[in-house]
């Protein structure tokens, strides 16, 4: 059982250095995947920081993936790569709409400038 332990602890070390990696990719914006019909892995803000979250189906309920019970983080591990592309995928969605709001307004401020 010793085992069992250790390997928990190791995944949950590796689980903060994943958590630590997807904030260092700087992308602030969430995103999550499903992982099965009863979960998704989510990747959002919370109370100031991003955190990696378990999201319980259908209440909703969002578990913190490093305090969620061994089998939902094992089954989370399948989905990391599906989540770092969604987070991707917002963050494109997010910029473009930037780069249209600051077109809109630059255009605002043309339109309303003196000649």
């Amino acid at each position: 059982m010793s085992t069992l332990n250790s390997q928990t602890d190791r995944l949950n070390e590796v689980l903060r250095d994943v958590e630590d990696y997807f904030a260092g990719l700087g992308v602030g914006v969430p995103a999550s995947v499903p992982v099965d019909e009863g979960a998704s892995l989510a990747w959002k803000k919370h109370n100031g920081e991003w955190k990696l979250f378990v999201v319980l189906h259908p209440s909703d309920e969002e578990v913190p993936l490093l305090s969620a019970p061994r089998a939902r983080r094992v089954q989370a591990t399948a989905k990391l790569e599906d989540l770092e592309d969604a987070v991707y995928l917002a963050a494109n969605k997010v910029s473009e709409e930037v780069d249209e709001a600051i077109t809109r307004a630059v255009e605002f401020l043309a339109s309303r400038r003196p000649v």
